[in-house]
């Protein structure tokens, strides 16, 4: 009984977490990915500080959050195919190489998803501390800044976003 206590406590308070995390920022801008152009994926909300500009939002020294919220299925080899594909074209083989544990602690933690559920991905500058929530129940950390910017450049990067249009929805309202 008293594990079962104290695990009800771990999942409140991972679920506080990011709630609060994303309460002190500011929503800046959202957007979809759809497949094949009709067949909406995915709704994308990107929180910041209210004083964060364009040209720094993959810095370490902000922090971030990335909510995805689905209207598909999607299995977890779906997350880590469409992921890597981005990465790949993103960066060097030797920065990638160099997070990779990183990158794979995060790929181990995702779950299949259903219509409606949300994943949330969470970076705090304080703590450099990356984390993974699915429907507000915290899936993973890691603590790199690297690791960060790395990750969120999947959506924010000015090279080879994983959607232009998604990425310019975003920080539509980021000076």
């Amino acid at each position: 009984m008293r594990l079962l206590l104290i695990i009800a406590v771990l999942i409140l308070c991972s679920s506080v977490s990011v709630a609060s995390q994303i309460e002190s920022m500011q929503l800046k801008g959202e957007g979809d990915v759809s497949f094949l152009g009709f067949i909406k994926v995915y709704d994308a909300y990107l929180y910041l500080d209210s004083d964060t500009v364009k040209n720094d939002v993959l810095n370490p020294e902000i922090s971030k959050c990335l909510k995805l919220q689905y209207d598909v299925s999607l299995s977890k080899e779906n997350f880590i195919e469409g992921a890597t594909t981005v990465l790949v074209k993103q960066h060097s083989t030797e920065l990638l190489e160099s997070l990779q544990p990183e990158v794979e602690k995060l790929h181990n933690a995702y779950q299949p998803v259903e219509e409606g559920d949300v994943y949330t991905l969470c970076y705090d500058a304080n703590s450099s501390t990356t984390t993974l929530s699915l429907n507000n129940s915290e899936l993973t950390s890691i603590t790199s800044e690297p690791f960060s910017s790395l990750y969120f450049g999947i959506w924010l990067s000015e090279k080879d976003p994983i959607d232009e249009d998604l990425r310019n929805d975003l920080l539509h309202s980021v000076d």
